[in-house]
């Protein structure tokens, strides 16, 4: 019999739930959990518990919102429905008042798990959940409270948690259940499967395969769903995963479904005496950009700076745990880092709203690290012309779509844009600290190791003018390919000036102090500016960048100033 160790439990438990249960009762549903199920045998030895990732994600959102199943993946938005047949399955499904179903889980590296779903539009849900074969928890979703209750085998009440009614509705908008599941499923171009036969069944079916499937959990999927050719109704459901690369791989299958059977009200109450007290209280977490934000700074917090490859659910996962093991080895988790995994488990749920709602969502995580602040680390579609954007520091801003309007302008003022002049327009609209750094960089070359004494654009203009003609000499005299890289410093003199005037005009407070500084200060304020309230940036003599509280500004200026 392997040991499975409280660390096991509670990272997996933490994790998959994104919940924030106190520090005091979280060892005590730890201990019972872990009673349920010791004598399990489990093929990938000890290193994790069998609710990693996906299984008890499953679960838990299903008993979270009521009749809403996460089982069910998200592959797309209302359609248009181009077959009869499929039509009337929609309709057969959005007709039901209670369906049963079996969702089997298989991943790599764990154990199989069965969860027996049992939901009625009246009574709420219950899942009861399997590992190999043996029963090892029920969860109890009662359609008239904002709650679910969990509760092992032997009758032992592991935890209770609650959510507002505002938590509901959003979870709502983020989970689908079959009927959903049925009419999102045709509009990824699907492709039409053979008919079979499932256990006695005349079926037809349809394969999609898309990001979109698993709303964000996976990386890529392919999603499968037959129906019986004579009542409509789904017989059998599949999503295919990968994740963390490839290297995990998730496979989920949904059969045995029972539609409109009556269901009895007592199968969805836990029952439970009121002297009878839950081994834990627990809270649910919001989804929101606040969560994704500080999901984001743990996971670089952790790494040394780096962030998931992926936002895909499955993948911060593994890699987060790989991170621990190779940072912490055995070591339990802080009692304060608790709430930080709740919010880590809800930058991919929030990642995946924004996959499910077609927000033209880009990640770039494998690449951005938490240094750079001029990099786009996420962004996303918020409106036609805007995107919110989140940079590798974190910072957070909303922008326009600056294509559009530069289209838009140039329709407006009726001119035309040669292609070659279009970057040069595009950068005004998109300046940035990398602009700065970059002009500061030709200074440095021009100056010999030093900067201007003002970034004020007109009077360095003329500073600049003179100094490349100096280097380069007359543009009208020289080679194209001189004249070319002339031009090209000049440009990134004025673009740094432009950001410095931007600054100014933003009212950030920009102080710049190249009067005093030169490229052997680095560890000297050459320029400073307000990101924040309490929050400021800060490039250092020798180019390298940082964002400090104004505390530490404070210092750092009057070491600057001696």
């Amino acid at each position: 019999m392997i040991h499975i160790s409280e660390e096991n439990i509670q990272n997996r438990f933490d994790t998959i739930l994104c919940l924030r249960p106190g520090a005091e009762s979280t060892a005590a549903v730890i201990e019972r959990i872990r009673q349920q199920i010791q004598n399990q045998r489990f093929p990938m030895g000890q290193k994790r518990f069998f609710i990693i990732a996906g299984i008890f994600r499953y679960a838990i959102a299903a008993a979270i919102v009521i009749g809403f199943y996460v089982g069910f993946a998200y592959f797309g938005r209302p359609i248009t429905m181009t077959s009869t047949a499929w039509a009337k399955v929609v309709k057969k499904v959005e007709q039901a008042k209670t369906v049963q179903f079996r969702l089997w889980v298989k991943m790599t590296g764990m154990p199989d798990a069965e969860i027996r779903v049992y939901d009625s539009s009246e009574y709420g849900s219950r899942l009861d959940l399997y590992v190999e074969g043996k029963n090892t928890i029920k969860i109890y979703g009662p359609a008239d409270k904002n709650e679910f209750v969990m509760v092992a085998s032997d009758g032992q009440v592991l935890s209770r948690t609650t959510f507002t009614d505002d938590q509901r509705q959003q979870m709502i908008q983020r989970q689908k259940d079959p009927r959903e599941f049925v009419k999102l499923f045709l509009e990824g171009n699907p492709k039409k499967l053979s008919g079979k036969t499932i256990n006695g069944v005349e079926t037809e079916g349809l394969e999609v395969t898309s990001p979109k499937v698993g709303g964000g959990m996976f990386e890529n999927a392919t999603g499968r769903i037959w129906a019986d050719v004579s009542t409509q109704f789904p017989v059998r459901m599949e999503i295919d995963g990968i994740s963390d690369g490839g290297r995990i791989q998730t496979n989920i299958v949904m059969d045995q479904f029972v539609w409109d059977a009556p269901l009895d009200a007592g199968e969805f109450e836990p029952n439970i005496p009121t002297a009878v007290q839950p081994a834990t209280e627990m809270k649910m977490a919001d989804i929101d950009e606040k969560s994704l934000i500080e999901g984001l700074r743990f996971f670089a917090e952790q790494s040394g700076g780096k962030y998931p490859s992926s936002l895909a659910s499955m993948t911060i996962d593994a890699e987060f745990w790989q991170i621990r093991k190779d940072k912490y080895g055995n070591k339990s988790f802080a009692a304060q880092d608790m709430e930080k995994l709740s919010f880590l488990t809800a930058a991919g749920q929030f990642y995946q709203g924004l996959v499910e709602k077609d927000c033209a969502v880009e990640y770039h995580g494998d690449t951005v690290t938490a240094k750079d602040s001029d990099k786009e680390l996420l962004r996303w579609k918020i409106s036609d012309d805007e995107f919110r954007v989140i940079y590798g520091d974190l910072q957070v801003d909303t922008v326009a779509d600056k294509n559009k309007l530069l289209d838009i302008s140039l329709a407006l003022s009726g001119k035309k844009l040669e292609p070659d002049k279009r970057g040069l327009v595009m950068r005004m609209f998109s300046l940035s600290e990398k602009d700065l750094i970059r002009g500061l960089g030709v200074w440095l070359v021009l100056l010999e190791g030093h900067y201007p004494d003002t970034l004020e654009l007109k009077i360095a203009l003329k500073q600049a003018d003179s100094l490349l003609n100096k280097k380069y000499g007359s543009l009208t005299q020289t080679d194209k390919e001189t004249k070319r890289l002339a031009e090209a410093k000049a440009s990134d003199i004025f673009f740094a000036g432009a950001f410095y005037e931007k600054l100014v005009r933003e009212k950030k407070e920009p102080v710049y102090y190249g009067d005093k500084i030169t490229v052997t200060d680095s560890g000297r304020v050459l320029i400073r500016w307000k990101i924040s309230k309490e929050n400021y940036r800060v490039i250092f003599g020798n180019l390298d960048s940082k964002s400090v509280t104004a505390e530490e500004l404070a210092e750092l200026e009057k070491q600057s100033l001696k």
